[in-house]
C-alpha cells in the first residue's frame, strides 16, 4: 500500500510542477491545454498527506518500544523526514492560498511564483531522501535535480497528452519543449548516475537484491521513453508538416503511459533497502526471487557477481535492438498507442533478459 501512495506522490509532484510551468508560459507558446485550478488545489493538498503516510510508517515502527506520542514528537522534530514534512506543510499551505486567491491563467507573475514554490516543495521531499541522509549536500542535490527534472518534463507531458485539444498549434510548443525535454533528460541522467554512486555504487552486485532489480528495470524502462522523446524532439515537427497534427496527442499519450510504468517501479524502489554495501545488506535482506529465477550459482554475502558477455547475452541483446527498431518504426508510422507501448515494454524486457543471462 505504501508503494501505491508513493507512486501517487510522484504523479502529484509532476502534475503540480508541470501545471505551474504551463501556466507560467504565454498562450502563444503552448497548445490549447486546460490546467484545472481545482486539480492544482487537490494536488497541493494531497502532497503533505502523501508525505505523511511515509512518516506514519516510521512512527508506527518505532512506537512499539517508546510509545506513540513520544515517538510522534521525536520523529516530527528531530528526524530529517519529520522536519521535511513540517516544511512541506508550510510551503503547501502558502502555495494553496496563492492558487486559491489568484487566477493563474491571467496573472503570469503569480503562476511563476507558484512554480518557484512548487520547486521548493519538491526540495523539501528531497531533503529527507536516503541519498541526502548518506551525503547531506551532494545527496540532496542529486535527488532534487532528479525529482525536479522528471516532474517538470513528465508533468508538462501529462497535461498536453491528456488535456490538450487536437487542433492545437503544436509548433510553438515544440520549439521550447524539445530543448527543455533534452535538458531534463541530461539532468535526469546526471542526477541518476550520481545517486547510483551514492546509494548503490556496486551496481551489478546490487542486482542480487530487490533494490538492484528494481533499479535496473527502471533504467531499462527508460529506453522506450527515450525512443518516444527522440521521435518527438527530432521528428515530430516534420511529421506535423507532412501529415498534420491529428496524431500528435495520441503519440504523446504513448510516452505518458510508459512514464506511468517508470513511476510505478520507482515507487517500489523507494520502499526497498538501498544496498550501499551489498554484502552488509544481504545480512538482513533476502535475495530477489526474480534474480534467483535467472541465477543458478551460489550466493555468498562476501562474494560478488560479475557480468560476462556470452552468446545468450548477444542473442537477447540482438533481439532487443530489433525490437527497439520496430518500436521506433511503429511510433513514426503512427501505429495504435497500445501497439507501440507493448513493443516498447518488449524492448525493455529483451534487454533485461540480456543482462540477466550474462550474470555469473
Amino acid at each position: 500500500m505504501i508503494i501505491f501512495f508513493k507512486g501517487i506522490l510522484y504523479v502529484a509532484f509532476s502534475l503540480l510542477i508541470g501545471g505551474m510551468l504551463l501556466e507560467s508560459i504565454p498562450k502563444k507558446h503552448k497548445p490549447k491545454v486546460a490546467v484545472s485550478k481545482e486539480l492544482l488545489l487537490w494536488v497541493i493538498a494531497s502532497i503533505p498527506i502523501l508525505m505523511f503516510i511515509q512518516l506514519l510508517q516510521i512512527i508506527q515502527y518505532l512506537s512499539e518500544s517508546i510509545g506513540y506520542l513520544e515517538t510522534f514528537t521525536s520523529v516530527l522534530f528531530t528526524f530529517s523526514i519529520g522536519k521535511a514534512w513540517l516544511a512541506s506543510l508550510l510551503i503547501a499551505g502558502v502555495l494553496f492560498l496563492l492558487v486559491y486567491k489568484n487566477n493563474l491563467k491571467d496573472m503570469t507573475f503569480y503562476a511563476r511564483l507558484g512554480l518557484f514554490l512548487s520547486i521548493v516543495l519538491a526540495s523539501s521531499y528531497s531533503f529527507a531522501s536516503h541519498a541526502a541522509s548518506l551525503y547531506p549536500v551532494i545527496g540532496f542535490i542529486a535527488h532534487f535535480l532528479h525529482v525536479a527534472a522528471i516532474a517538470g518534463w513528465i508533468g508538462v507531458l501529462l497535461y498536453v497528452a491528456w488535456s490538450s485539444e487536437r487542433d492545437s498549434d503544436w509548433a510553438p510548443f515544440l520549439n521550447w519543449f524539445t530543448p527543455f525535454s533534452i535538458g531534463a533528460v541530461l539532468i535526469l541522467t546526471g542526477g541518476g548516475l550520481l545517486m547510483n554512486e551514492i546509494v548503490a555504487p556496486q551496481y551489478v552486485d546490487s542486482w542480487i537484491l530487490p533494490y538492484g532489480q528494481a533499479l535496473v528495470i527502471k533504467h531499462l524502462l527508460l529506453i522506450p521513453v527515450l525512443i518516444y522523446a527522440c521521435v518527438h524532439g527530432f521528428y515530430l515537427k516534420k511529421m506535423i508538416r507532412r501529415k498534420g497534427s491529428q496524431h500528435v496527442k495520441r503519440s504523446l499519450q504513448g510516452e505518458a503511459i510508459l512514464v506511468i510504468f517508470v513511476f510505478s517501479v520507482t515507487a517500489y524502489l523507494s520502499q526497498q533497502v538501498p544496498p550501499h554495501e551489498v554484502w552488509r545488506t544481504m545480512l538482513q535482506e533476502q535475495p530477489s526471487p526474480l534474480f534467483l529465477y535467472f541465477f543458478d550459482g551460489t550466493i555468498d554475502p562476501k562474494s560478488v557477481i560479475s557480468f560476462s558477455m556470452t552468446n545468450g547475452v548477444l542473442l537477447w541483446a540482438l533481439g532487443g535492438i530489433v525490437m527497439l527498431l520496430v518500436t521506433l518504426f511503429s511510433i513514426i508510422r503512427q501505429f495504435p498507442v497500445i501497439v507501440s507501448v507493448v513493443l516498447g515494454l518488449g524492448t525493455s524486457g529483451l534487454f533485461y533478459l540480456a543482462l540477466m543471462s550474462g550474470v555469473v
